[in-house]
């Protein structure tokens, strides 16, 4: 079953007439022209419906629930088929709001696009973040975001350009193997709204960095629990706990080995499908193409070499975990603080997803 109302301008003049009636409306000190009102629209799959939502960012909490206002909703998965068929009967109306031709007050209403990664990519054809160019902006490859400077072959997406290239992929026959020399895009854009109007989804960005540098915390408390254990308390086997100080200061220099060997290997990684790609660009026999294949085998030797210290380093490391699990140091003063906090928070670590923090959680800590 599909639900949605047939005339989203009138419903957004109407929500934006209720909020200015209450004295809701703000223009916030100037961040946004006296001459505009804006809204983003943007879409979520949950439970076992999709919901198509647009919310007004001129109020004090445009994310609120509240100011959530679904005018679009289905009972099935949101497959890039399914998007497709149920938003088209709004294609025009989105993109009259885009052009910015529909007003409300005198002013102009301006939108601009909100969801998580993978909304996105759909709604804009690409492949995803398996592909070769996963960018929502720009061409770039996965190797080629490692520059401080793109290349200048990368440009940028536009709705145009992204028609062009879907076009070209098509007439090379839809082949999913190809989909790289198309910048990876894969099917016809969904919604007439720019990847320039694109509202950064900061907070699925905030959902991995934020446990990164919990559990980097969490690490350093374990190492002070098991010093703080070996100083403070007279223990009749003492060189047991200095043993374990020892072990705990080697595990923590492996960690770390670890992290940089698996950090170069997989630079090493990105280069190399680069140069082969680069490689398979050029014609085969060319200098250009041989330069291509002497760079890569020399990316592949760097490559398997950090590979196997990092196996070899992450093996290691789980060895010296198990030694010093017998000694509980999860249970310490220190790392139960970190806990107490989250406690005292409400804050609770998923049980699956590797105890991963939910958005609304990482923002409260």
């Amino acid at each position: 079953p599909v639900v949605f109302f047939e005339d989203l301008p009138a419903l957004i003049q109407h929500y934006l007439q209720l909020n200015a009636d209450a004295g809701n409306l703000t223009w916030r000190d100037g961040a946004i022209p006296e001459d505009e009102v804006w809204v983003k629209i943007g879409g979520d799959h949950g439970g076992e419906s999709f919901k198509l939502c647009f919310q007004i960012v001129n109020v004090t909490h445009p994310n609120a629930l509240h100011n959530t206002i679904p005018f679009l909703v289905f009972g099935a998965k949101d497959t890039p088929a399914n998007l497709a068929t149920t938003i088209k009967p709004f294609e025009q109306q989105l993109r009259d709001l885009h052009q910015k031709k529909v007003k409300w007050n005198e002013k102009s209403i301006c939108i601009s696009l909100f969801g998580d990664y993978e909304f996105l990519t759909k709604s804009f054809g690409l492949s995803g973040s398996s592909g070769v160019r996963p960018c929502l902006f720009c061409s770039a490859t996965k190797t080629e975001f490692q520059f401080n400077v793109l290349p200048p072959h990368v440009e940028e997406r536009t709705l145009a350009k992204l028609e062009q290239d879907h076009e070209q992929f098509v007439a090379g026959g839809s082949l999913l193997s190809r989909a790289k020399h198309h910048n990876n895009v894969i099917r016809p854009a969904i919604l007439p709204i720019g990847t320039s109007d694109i509202c950064i989804p900061l907070l699925h960005l905030d959902l991995g960095i934020f446990p990164w540098i919990y559990d980097a915390m969490v690490r350093d408390a374990e190492e002070l629990d098991v010093r703080q254990a070996g100083l403070s308390f007279q223990i009749p086997s003492s060189n047991s706990y200095e043993n374990a100080v020892a072990k705990q200061n080697e595990l923590s220099r492996k960690r770390k080995s670890f992290e940089e060997a698996r950090h170069h290997a997989s630079g090493f990684e990105m280069q190399l499908q680069w140069a082969l790609g680069q490689a398979e660009y050029a014609q085969e026999g060319t200098p250009e193409n041989a330069q291509f294949l002497q760079v890569a085998n020399y990316l592949h030797k760097q490559w398997s070499q950090h590979h196997t210290l990092s196996s070899t380093l992450d093996g290691e490391v789980k060895a010296l975990e198990e030694q010093l699990g017998a000694l509980k140091i999860h249970m310490g003063p220190c790392v139960n603080a970190f806990e107490n906090v989250l406690s005292q928070n409400r804050i609770e670590r998923q049980a699956y997803h590797s105890g991963a923090f939910i958005g609304n959680h990482v923002h409260k800590a």
